[in-house]
């Protein structure tokens, strides 16, 4: 959707706690345990770890992966968002909170284990990029570099590569997609995108869709370059007009195509819907017949700081990994100030998704949270008023910084 984030990473659980890593090996007994909620493909998680490494305090983390787990934690802070960050049973807050505690010396004045400040990661040798033809998709083959089949839904694998690239490419300013762009795992994730060409089309269900816009706005992000801060230029991104495209079961496609026509099934007439005579209706028939859910609108990423945080949806889920995509968006961008419910623009530009009375919907789809919670409340005030909150373009690109 226009825009995509790569930025926030929704909440999603663990039923344990993951033994500390080599590099948080405690040099001292432990005192006060300083544990850390996250996630894979997170940045702001990966910025908070990297900020408590490089002041060598110990921690443990929790990796948030199943129902049962982010619903522990939801129950513990009220906020279905990652990362969180516990001192024993006192919250710490989030990444931002970490880093001003870290700061401000509250944190370092703590009981906490300390372990060897890690202030230089440790990068791998770089490779050549091997850009694909030009004028084509990003995707397509390219001379001498075999492509081997591949079993199961490509577009899970090539999501999950792209949290794994997220997570080792973080920097405490951003993503560093320079050096993304030159690793070996990044030739591994466009190897696994050279195989859906040939996909059945038909087969796929609306977790592979998300998944693929996800991973697209990675890659086109990394070879083209995040869009300039115009309408014009995030309209030709989205379009396609810029290069971002991708060659899905014999047919190319945009992140317009993705968004509009595969997952809301714009109606035809829509600018960004197929038209009838269009082929690639037929192949992604049954996906068009779907009914159009309208909680895509917090699963898609297009690499703007307000947009959705990314994380890996599975079909067998689905249900539950959108509702838990809603309650973290609108726990995270949702207030309220008296009668005044001030909403992410998503809730402005796709109003009529979401029916006629928008703080309704976004009181059910934010239902537990204190967010949805409190709009809740206001709904029997025929005076609430819905505000939008500034929506944040910016890229979070380090290579700049």
């Amino acid at each position: 959707m226009m825009p995509p984030a790569l930025g926030a990473l929704l909440i999603w659980t663990a039923t344990a706690l993951v033994p500390p890593a080599p590099h948080t090996q405690r040099l001292e007994p432990l005192s006060a345990t300083l544990t850390v909620y996250s996630t894979l493909g997170c940045p702001h998680c990966q910025r908070c770890k990297k900020a408590l490494d490089a002041a060598g305090l110990a921690y443990d983390v929790v990796d948030v992966a199943d129902a049962a787990a982010r619903a522990a934690l939801e129950a513990r802070c009220g906020l279905p968002t990652v990362p969180q960050v516990y001192l024993d049973e006192e919250r710490v807050g989030g990444a931002d909170d970490t880093l001003k505690a870290l700061a401000d010396g509250w944190l370092l004045e703590r009981d906490i284990p300390r372990v060897e400040p890690k202030r230089v990661e440790k990068t791998e040798e770089a490779v050549i990029f091997i850009e694909a033809p030009p004028g084509g998709p990003l995707n397509a083959p390219v001379a001498g570099r075999a492509v081997e089949p591949l079993e199961g839904d490509v577009a899970a694998r090539l999501q999950r590569s792209a949290l794994e690239l997220i997570d080792a490419h973080v920097t405490l300013d951003g993503i560093d997609y320079a050096s993304l762009k030159t690793s070996r795992q990044f030739q591994n994730f466009v190897d696994i995108a050279r195989r859906l060409p040939d996909i059945d089309g038909a087969s796929v269900g609306d977790a592979f869709w998300i998944n693929l816009y996800n991973a697209m706005v990675l890659h086109a992000t990394v070879v083209l370059g995040s869009p300039e801060n115009t309408p014009e230029a995030r309209t030709d991104f989205f379009s396609g007009a810029t290069g971002a495209t991708y060659e899905v079961a014999g047919h190319v496609l945009s992140l317009d195509d993705v968004e509009h026509a595969l997952l809301r099934r714009s109606p035809a007439g829509d600018a960004r819907s197929f038209t009838e005579d269009d082929p690639r209706r037929r192949t992604f028939a049954p996906t068009l017949a779907r009914k159009f859910d309208n909680r895509i609108h917090f699963a898609l990423n297009c690499g703007a700081s307000s947009c959705p945080p990314v994380k890996l949806f599975r079909d067998e889920s689905l249900d539950e990994d959108l509702a838990a995509a809603a309650r973290a968006f609108v726990g995270s961008e949702v207030s309220v100030s008296g009668s005044t419910v001030t909403a992410s623009k998503l809730f402005l530009w796709y109003g009529g998704d979401f029916g006629e009375d928008v703080p309704r919907a976004i009181a059910a789809l934010g239902a537990g949270t204190p967010s949805g919670d409190a709009v809740a409340g206001l709904l029997e005030d025929e005076n609430v008023e819905l505000a939008f909150a500034d929506y944040d373009w910016s890229p979070n690109d380090a290579s700049s910084v």
